[in-house]
């Protein structure tokens, strides 16, 4: 009796862990090596706050950080990097509003509550050639966050203090893979 009660009790540890393995097996990762955005859309580009621009990495568990080459900061294979407008900013002129393109520093995907994301918090000065604004330019901080909710799509939030970018409450963004960037083998 003893030895069938062991029997049943380890079945049932088993059937446990494999139950949990497919939660974690079930879990979406984003598409390897693809940039995910949420400002261009079959219609072209529309303007968002925030504009944000995620690009994985060949295994899909990580989100690269922004570093860009000396040719073309703007390669996808320069990275991630959010925009926003500051509205506690005057524009430059013939500018409808200051904003701040921001660098991400990267992230590694983690699993919870049976879901893939990652949250960052960083602080940076915002480059010159990055602020369209009279005002000097500000030191931010940064925390964006974000989930996979499907292989093509990446839901989030974006907050900033500092500079006239301050956020009174977090900005939601979706970006959805978007097959028309060209992001570079290997990164």
């Amino acid at each position: 009796m003893v030895l069938r009660n062991f029997f049943t009790a380890a079945g049932a540890v088993i059937a446990l862990a494999a139950a949990g393995a497919g939660v974690v097996a079930g879990a979406a990762l984003p598409e390897k090596a693809t940039g995910y955005d949420n400002f261009h859309t079959s219609q072209g580009f529309v303007k968002v706050n925030p504009d944000v621009l995620l690009v994985t990495s060949t295994s899909g568990k990580a989100i690269h950080r922004w570093a860009p080459g000396p040719q073309n900061d703007q390669a996808l294979d320069a990275g991630s990097y959010v925009e926003l407008a500051c509205p506690g900013a005057p524009p430059l002129k013939g500018f409808p509003n200051a904003t701040a393109a921001l660098p991400f520093p990267g992230a590694q995907l983690t699993l919870s509550h049976g879901k893939y994301g990652f949250s960052a918090s960083w602080t940076t000065k915002v480059q010159k050639d990055r602020w369209s604004s009279t005002a000097a330019a500000p030191t931010l901080h940064v925390t964006l966050s974000g989930t996979v909710t499907s292989s093509t799509r990446i839901d989030g939030t974006l907050a900033v203090s500092g500079g006239g970018c301050t956020t009174s409450t977090p900005l939601a963004y979706s970006a959805h893979a978007d097959k028309a960037y060209n992001v570079t083998p290997g990164t």
